[in-house]
């Protein structure tokens, strides 16, 4: 793990430490902004593959020790969502070439996932609460700024640095 990845990780720990208390201090729900995928699409762009996976699979736990919230259930179909977001970011990246594209589309696919493991845990009253927590202009807003932000990243970069991260 370089210095580069010690740095993102250890922010993102800090950033999901004082969520709540960011949420309080501006009066803003920062969570419905989604703070762990933007955190996993900058890890994904400037740190590693690997790093990426394992902020995926820490943040939610980390989150859900530090303030109970989100529920278990929950704390594992969001990790499945940010893990499946990684996996289809990089395979997309690979056969298509288009980074804005990737991010997009991986996005999209994980959220569906997302959804319908949501949906039925709900089905099975497993989990309580409405389907759509978050409003879904909120979620198009954050899938295209991270696309745009993945595209002016590889604009910006040489190509060698951009594809260093697939390790």
């Amino acid at each position: 793990m370089n210095t580069k990845s010690i740095i993102i990780d250890f922010s993102a720990i800090l950033i999901i430490y004082f969520l709540p208390q960011i949420s309080v201090l501006l009066n803003i729900p920062v969570y419905m902004y989604e703070p762990m995928r933007i955190i996993i699409a900058i890890a994904m762009l400037h740190s590693s593959q690997y790093n990426a996976y394992l902020l995926a699979l820490l943040l939610p736990l980390f989150s859900l020790l530090l303030s109970n919230h989100p529920s278990v259930m929950k704390t594992f179909i969001l990790s499945a969502d940010l893990l499946l977001n990684i996996f289809l970011y990089f395979r997309f990246n690979k056969f298509y070439q288009n980074k804005f594209l990737s991010m997009a589309v991986s996005i999209i696919i994980s959220k569906a996932v997302y959804y319908l493991l949501k949906y039925l845990l709900i089905k099975f009253s497993l989990i309580d609460g409405s389907l759509v927590a978050t409003p879904l202009y909120i979620q198009f807003i954050i899938i295209i700024t991270l696309s745009i932000y993945t595209f002016f990243i590889d604009k910006f970069f040489s190509q060698k640095q951009f594809s260093n991260n697939v390790k």
